[in-house]
């Protein structure tokens, strides 16, 4: 995910119940927006977060004393090294802070920008409220050494680099609000505590370093980079700057990679490719002309391999992936890297279609392109490349496609029709009150004769759409009226919708109805979502571990299964694949339906690549 909090959103905003009050978590993290600044003190695009999580218990008094009291006792710090920031308008957190010993000269106010988390200053809607933040203080001998030194500095220090003196540690944000599009806020349910300490930036500060790259996490892979060139580390700071780039983004791109994404030209797979990629740049400008990405790989997979078996168990699949993108690249970087310089030497501004040349002939990522511009004084036209794009733009964008926008959710959530039961399991068959019925996106009491509807039942036998598997069709029947049943889906979480037209009659919210789930599309439904699972085990069989599932479509008629791997399958490979899902459909063996919690399931062997 980008932050920690990331999965608990709907427990914030009241949309779903936690397991528990209080949460704790540790995570990877991944975040491109600071790419560019790479290679500072403090900024990485994987990270490990580390957070504890109210939803509706503690508040800020407790939350600010369990800081102190973890940062103090639990890492043996002094609370006399910290300085602490508050949004400008928290009065409350600013006495809290005083009350456990925090002296007023060390709490220090800054606007929305540095403390505040969530919409508007993130985003447009959703939970929010201020924030503080723990920052450490290495004193008045390092950084800036200016007395206007404060958290948030932004002097430089004699090196060139942004002062270093203070290293924020720990975001406590304390929810309260949530934030509308016109710019309202009203009270969460019940105020939340969501906080984030980066493990990177705390290992700089138990290990008293100057920058993360001198802590034990980083240096050998600083040394072993320079070591490949002939630039000495410590010698000039852009250099510098490039050889720690290309140690986290090594380091990154073997983690994602771990993780089954695969360099591809949307969502997950762009992110990777445009990491690795910029890694291969910044290698040739400190002189790396060989390959080396699997190099650094090898060493990062030894040196966290015991932390994060993943790493290990995937060992071949990353180090073939990174090969395989390294080589594509090195191959095109050297012609794609002369047309650019013979651009840039043309014209003050690199033109829209250039830029785009690069990206689809030779596969410079934009951003690089610009970077790369932007370091030679150069403008870049990013309009017209946006126009060039075109088509193949909107391709390039995240993979995750959601259904409806918030305006749609809380015409859901208007109707006030609470948790649909499911007897799916136990029955295709069911009796039932319609709680709403939705027609060209408006709540309405009844519909007629072909109108085009969403219903919503009290309780009911068809399956929702999840998982990739397509929901179940079928009739719902009433006294005056029948619905044809094309679609089913949970449009909120707990809330199942049921689309489909009306056949005849009228149908109106408190009709008492009968449904009706088709059996033969059901059935021909979960019989292709057990051959997905066969396919996926016969795939791993054939080419290996690492492949994991990354998508699928199931229906009744036809499936898709998407999965990750470093190459095309081979005829010979699809016919193994082949081969060996018949095998298992001629052994005609039982399927036992059973439930376990996650933690058991996994631990019986189950594959769980979706979270």
């Amino acid at each position: 995910t980008i932050a920690g909090m990331n999965q608990f959103k709907p427990y914030f905003s009241g949309q779903q119940t936690p397991p528990n009050q209080r949460l704790t978590s540790a995570q990877k993290c991944f975040r491109t927006p600071d790419i560019d600044v790479v290679g500072d003190a403090t900024h990485n695009t994987l990270f490990e977060m580390l957070g504890n999580f109210s939803i509706g218990d503690y508040f800020k008094e407790e939350a600010i004393a369990f800081a102190l009291e973890f940062v103090t006792h639990k890492l043996g710090l002094s609370a006399e090294s910290f300085a602490m920031t508050i949004h400008e308008t928290d009065d409350e957190a600013h006495q809290l802070w005083q009350n456990v010993g925090i002296p007023v000269d060390k709490i220090y106010r800054f606007g929305d920008e540095d403390n505040w988390w969530g919409p508007p200053i993130h985003g447009e809607e959703g939970p929010c409220g201020p924030c503080s933040e723990l920052h450490y203080d290495f004193g008045q001998l390092r950084g800036c050494l200016r007395e206007d030194c404060t958290p948030n500095c932004e002097n430089q220090m004699s090196t060139g680099e942004q002062c270093n003196r203070y290293v924020e540690l720990w975001n406590l944000v304390f929810m309260q609000f949530y934030h509308h599009p016109d710019g309202s806020r009203d009270p969460l349910p019940a105020p939340s505590i969501d906080t984030g300490m980066g493990l990177e930036r705390a290992t700089i500060i138990m290990q008293d370093a100057a920058t993360m790259y001198e802590t034990d996490i980083f240096s050998s892979m600083i040394e072993q980079v320079s070591s490949m060139t002939s630039v000495t580390y410590g010698h000039d700071l852009e250099m510098d700057y490039a050889i720690r780039a290309v140690v986290e983004h090594s380091r990154s791109s073997t983690f994602l990679t771990a993780d089954g994404v695969v360099p591809g030209n949307e969502g997950r797979g762009y992110v990777l490719r445009r990491v690795i990629r910029r890694a291969i740049r910044l290698g040739r400008k400190i002189g790396i002309e060989d390959p080396f990405l699997e190099e650094i790989a090898q060493s990062v997979i030894s040196k966290m391999g015991d932390t994060y078996p993943e790493l290990r168990s995937h060992k071949d699949f990353v180090l073939t992936v990174l090969r395989l993108e390294e080589d594509r690249f090195q191959r095109a970087y050297e012609n794609g890297y002369l047309m650019l310089e013979r651009a840039l030497s043309d014209s003050e501004t690199l033109s829209g279609n250039t830029v785009f040349q690069l990206w689809d002939t030779f596969g410079f990522p934009v951003e690089m392109t610009e970077e790369i511009a932007l370091e030679q004084g150069k403008s870049v036209d990013m309009k017209g490349f946006e126009s060039e794009m075109g088509a193949q733009r909107e391709r390039a964008r995240s993979s995750s496609q959601f259904d409806g926008d918030q305006a749609r959710i809380r015409l859901y959530e208007n109707l006030g029709v609470g948790q649909t039961g499911f007897i799916g399991y136990e029955s295709i068959t069911g009796r039932s009150v319609v709680v709403g019925i939705i027609s060209e996106s408006r709540s309405v009491e009844s519909a007629s004769e072909d109108q085009e509807i969403e219903i919503i039942m009290q309780e009911t036998p068809f399956y929702a759409e999840g998982g990739g598997q397509v929901g179940d069709g079928g009739d719902i029947v009433g006294t005056q009226g029948q619905i044809e049943i094309t679609a089913t889906k949970e449009a909120i979480p707990d809330v199942i919708v049921h689309y489909g037209r009306v056949k005849e009659g009228v149908i109106s919210v408190g009709d008492s109805v009968d449904s009706y789930v088709d059996p033969i599309r059901r059935q021909d439904t979960a019989r292709n979502h057990t051959a997905t699972h066969m396919l996926h085990a016969a795939l791993r069989q054939v080419l290996g571990p690492h492949v994991r599932q990354a998508g699928s479509l199931v229906a009744a008629d036809r499936l898709r299964f998407d999965f990750s791997h470093v190459q095309a399958v081979t005829n010979e490979e699809m016919w193994r694949v082949q081969s060996l899902v018949n095998e298992k459909i001629r052994q005609n063996a039982n399927i036992v339906r059973s439930e376990n919690t996650y933690t058991a399931a996994v631990e019986q062997g189950a594959l769980a690549f979706f979270g």
